[in-house]
C-alpha cells in the first residue's frame, strides 16, 4: 500500500512539474531559449563549461522565476577559489540557496543509486578529481529507497546507465524530478572533491 501511494504521489507530481514548464514555455519559442542561452545572459560569462546534458527549457522557466536565485547560485561559481571551501553546508541565501561540498572515493555503478529531489535544482561542480554522473528518465528505473522528506532525497537503481562526465571546469544542473547519479568512478578512480549548490524552487 505504502509504494502504490508513493508511486501515485510521484505520478501526480511529475504530471505537475509537466504541465507548469509547458505553461510558461507556451509564450517562449525554441529560438528564444536557444538564443538566450547562448549569449549566456544566466549569466555565466567565464571559463566555465555547461555540460551538454542541461534542459536548457527548464532552466529558462527557473531562472526567469526566480532570477535573484540563479544569479546569486552562478556567481557564486564563477568567483573562483573553490579549492579552499571547507568539506560542509555554506549558505548563500538560508535554506533558498546553499552549497554542499563533499570529498569522497569514487565508486562502481554496481554499488551506487539515483537520486531524485523535489524542492531543489543541483548545479553540480567538480572542484578536483573527476566522475560520471549518470542521468536517466524515472520510468526506466525502479525505487530503491522510500522519499526522505527531511533530506529531500530518494533513491533509485537500474541497469543500463547513460553518463556524462563532471570534471574541474565544468557544471551539470539537475532539476527536480531529474533522475542523476552522481560519484562514478572513471577509470582507476581518483579522490573526488565536489560541490553541490542547491537552489531551491518553490517556498
Amino acid at each position: 500500500m505504502y509504494y502504490r501511494t508513493f508511486y501515485v504521489a510521484l505520478f501526480f507530481i511529475l504530471v505537475i512539474n509537466t504541465v507548469f514548464a509547458q505553461k510558461e514555455m507556451s509564450t517562449v519559442s525554441k529560438s528564444e531559449v536557444e538564443n538566450w542561452y547562448a549569449q549566456m545572459e544566466w549569466p555565466v560569462k567565464t571559463t566555465l563549461i555547461a555540460d551538454s546534458s542541461i534542459d536548457k527549457e527548464k532552466l529558462y522557466v527557473q531562472y526567469h522565476k526566480y532570477p535573484e536565485r540563479w544569479k546569486l547560485a552562478f556567481d557564486f561559481l564563477k568567483k573562483g577559489g573553490l579549492e579552499a571551501l571547507e568539506v560542509g553546508d555554506h549558505e548563500l541565501d538560508g535554506k533558498k540557496v546553499f552549497i554542499k561540498v563533499s570529498a569522497y572515493d569514487t565508486k562502481d555503478r554496481d554499488s551506487a543509486y539515483y537520486e531524485l529531489h523535489h524542492h531543489y535544482s543541483d548545479i553540480h561542480y567538480v572542484i578536483s578529481g573527476k566522475e560520471y554522473i549518470d542521468a536517466r528518465d524515472h520510468q526506466e528505473l525502479r525505487l530503491k529507497t522510500g522519499y526522505d522528506a527531511k533530506r529531500d532525497i530518494e533513491f533509485y537503481s537500474e541497469s543500463k546507465p547513460q553518463y556524462h562526465l563532471a570534471y574541474p571546469g565544468n557544471f551539470l544542473i539537475f532539476f527536480p524530478g531529474s533522475l542523476h547519479r552522481p560519484g562514478i568512478r572513471v577509470d582507476n578512480g581518483i579522490p573526488v572533491k565536489k560541490l553541490v549548490i542547491k537552489v531551491q524552487y518553490d517556498e
